[in-house]
Order: structure tokens, then C-alpha cells, then sequence
């Protein structure tokens, strides 16, 4: 992550808890969250449960325009035509911005929360972050997809390359 970068944790208290020790408390307030993200920098915000945010994103949706090409003052999200959700960020300015990514998209095996791991999660963030691993990239929102299970729409669009004819000269490189 870049210099002056928080990666944290929404925790179901409401609060984000950064790798940083730093802390947003009242985080389940949108108006609150949203004036973090208007003052906070570059901000990563994991989640384990999505249905944290609709309110946030209700509000945000509501106030803020959408630009997938992050605009200032605007905001975008990826989601599934299946629903499964991926990122939300909000662009305020050059230097304000927060992203908010589904954790168990980062994690193999459909890992999801149980009470009492958020310190545990915490120190998994804190090592993707140290390894520069803390955004959820086209390629591996398709890939969790994939290995969700959810790969028939995955199979269309990257069909098996399949062997044709060994003497076709463009097929030998294959």
C-alpha cells in the first residue's frame, strides 16, 4: 500500500479497525462513515458481511453521482449480475477516497467470520497489506467467482483452448 494508506476491518460493533491501530468508531452510522471518507485519505475498509453496508451505500447512493472512471465526488461499485457482491468505493477528491471490499474474497475457501475472529482477520489483513495484496483486481473478483462455483458465465467467456489439428502451424505454439 501506498504511503499514508489505512487497510482496515468494518467489525460488527460498527467500528473499522485499522492495521495501523487506528480506530473509526460509529461506523454503522452512514452520515458517519461517509465524513471518515471525506477526511480520511486513501482508505481500504474490509467487510465480512455485505448487508453492513447497504445503508452506507444507500446514502451514498443517493447523495454522490456514479462514475465508474472515479470521478471526484462520485462513487462505483462491482456486484455480480448473481448479487454476489465485490467492491464499493467512493471517490471524494484526489486525496480522499475509500474502497470497501467483501473479505472472503480475498480468502480461499469461502472463509466467513465467526464470533471472536476479527483480531484474527485483522492480522490476515496486516500481512496481505505488508505483501502489497490488498485490492480485489477484475481478475480475482472472476476467479472467487470461479471457484465459487459460479463459473458458467466464467466458462463463456474464457472457453478451454482445445487442440485442433497438430500440423495447423498457429496451434503448435499451443
Amino acid at each position: 500500500m501506498t504511503q499514508g494508506e489505512h487497510v482496515g476491518l468494518l467489525c460488527h460493533d460498527g467500528a473499522v479497525r485499522f492495521t495501523d491501530r487506528v480506530m473509526w468508531p460509529g461506523c454503522d452510522n452512514p452520515v458517519t462513515l461517509l465524513s471518515y471518507a471525506m477526511s480520511g485519505g486513501k482508505t481500504t475498509v474490509y467487510v465480512t458481511d455485505p448487508d453492513m453496508l447497504s445503508d452506507f451505500m444507500a446514502h451514498v447512493v443517493a447523495h454522490l453521482p456514479h462514475n465508474e472512471h472515479r470521478a471526484h465526488m462520485s462513487w462505483d461499485a462491482i456486484i455480480s449480475k448473481q448479487g454476489r457482491f465485490y467492491s464499493f468505493s467512493v471517490q471524494i477528491d484526489k486525496d480522499s477516497r475509500i474502497r470497501v471490499y467483501e473479505l472472503s474474497n480475498l480468502l480461499r475457501d469461502g472463509y466467513r467470520l465467526r464470533l471472536g475472529d476479527e483480531a484474527q482477520l485483522l492480522s490476515i489483513i496486516a500481512l496481505y497489506e505488508a505483501h502489497g495484496l490488498c485490492r480485489i483486481t477484475a481478475g480475482a473478483a472472476s476467479m472467487a467467482a470461479y471457484h465459487g462455483d459460479d463459473y458458467r458465465w466464467y466458462l463463456d467467456r474464457f472457453p478451454p483452448i482445445v487442440r485442433r489439428d497438430e500440423k495447423n502451424p498457429c496451434m503448435k505454439a499451443i
